[in-house]
């Protein structure tokens, strides 16, 4: 009798044992699901973004979306950005990596990262990657300075690739000769018949127009209104929402970034005004402490009141993530994800 009461115990103690490791790996299969539905992220996650220097610090993340994908893999998203360990801007130089969910991100089979090397000169570097859907092809927009010259010097390039991993030679398609903190951030929007680019002459926003992407009127400068005093324009990004234009902006209080922080701006005359909500959200985060920098955000395709964000920041250390959380958008601002 004895032995049969033990054996029930262990046999109960068996079912509890196999019910919790089922349990266990049910947890760890819908963490880890693919592409779809995706966890409530209202709070933003650091994500991890393969580098060419395996450091993995990135600034400037600029994400595509593509439904159907992209490239000979098919991936859905695609990020522009560029290497930045520890601030050192001699790595920041043009990179691509790509998703099936957005969280997890990976360099495309083919490709080899950076598409362009830093500048051959002294205190010269790469930046502001910026990537856009054109018809069957992808265009890449970056930023080159030259600051080793008696007045700073900023160009835009431009290259081209038909499958994301094989890409043109860079084309120069403007250049600036002002302060060193010109061109910066090209956000690009193509409507099927005309490029439209803004890009922060600081402390102003600008607007310019191409019919090729190559080819760019003189530059209008932009009203900006509803920033706090003492906060400038610094980046943004800019995408189309279901009645208005939009952007992640990055607001600073001095040249060089200086203490950027992150607003949902918006436009509804095709961004020649832009209205800049108050600020977003707090340094909560330890990856984010020191800053929050350039990002982007993506209105749902099935809820125009529902975006996916992706943003760069620093922590108090100096290290730089790229973030990925969820927000909605009530009253013309932008809060967390519930």
């Amino acid at each position: 009798m004895l032995m049969q009461t033990n054996k029930m115990k262990w046999r109960i103690r068996g079912h509890w044992r196999f019910a919790l490791i089922c349990a266990f790996l049910f947890f760890l299969l819908n963490i880890s699901s693919g592409s779809g539905s995706v966890p409530s992220y209202g709070v933003p996650v650091p994500l991890g973004t393969p580098t060419y220097d395996s450091r993995g610090q990135v600034v400037h993340p600029d994400v595509l979306y593509v439904p159907d994908g992209f490239g000979p893999e098919k991936w859905p998203y695609w990020m522009a950005m560029t290497p930045y360990p520890n601030g050192n801007d001699a790595y920041e130089n043009p990179s691509i990596l790509v998703s099936r969910d957005g969280l997890r991100w990976t360099v495309p089979t083919g490709l080899k990262n950076p598409l362009v090397n830093r500048p051959d000169y002294p205190r010269a570097h790469n930046s502001d990657p910026e990537i856009v859907l054109v018809e069957n092809a992808l265009y890449l927009y970056f930023r080159e300075s030259l600051k080793h010259l008696s007045t700073p010097e900023n160009r835009l390039y431009l290259m081209k690739s038909a499958d994301g991993i094989t890409w043109s030679d860079p084309v120069e398609v403007m250049v600036s000769r002002q302060t060193a903190a010109d061109l910066m951030s090209p956000a690009v929007l193509y409507d099927g018949e005309r490029f439209t680019m803004w890009f922060v002459d600081y402390p102003q926003v600008k607007v310019a127009y191409s019919q090729d992407g190559v080819s760019w009127s003189a530059p209008l400068e932009c009203d900006v209104q509803g920033l706090d005093e003492g906060r400038f324009p610094w980046h943004l990004d800019v995408v189309r929402g279901e009645d208005r234009l939009e952007s992640l902006f990055i607001s600073s209080t001095g040249s060089g970034g200086a203490g950027s922080r992150m607003h949902y701006a918006y436009s509804f005359d095709e961004g020649l005004t832009w209205q800049v909500a108050p600020l977003m959200r707090e340094l909560t985060e330890s990856f984010e402490a020191s800053m929050q920098y350039r990002g982007t955000l993506l209105p749902r395709i099935d809820d125009p009141y529902f975006y996916d964000l992706w943003y760069s920041a620093r922590s108090a250390y100096g290290t730089w993530r790229v973030a990925y959380m969820q927000a909605v958008r009530r009253e013309n601002q932008l809060y967390p994800a519930e």
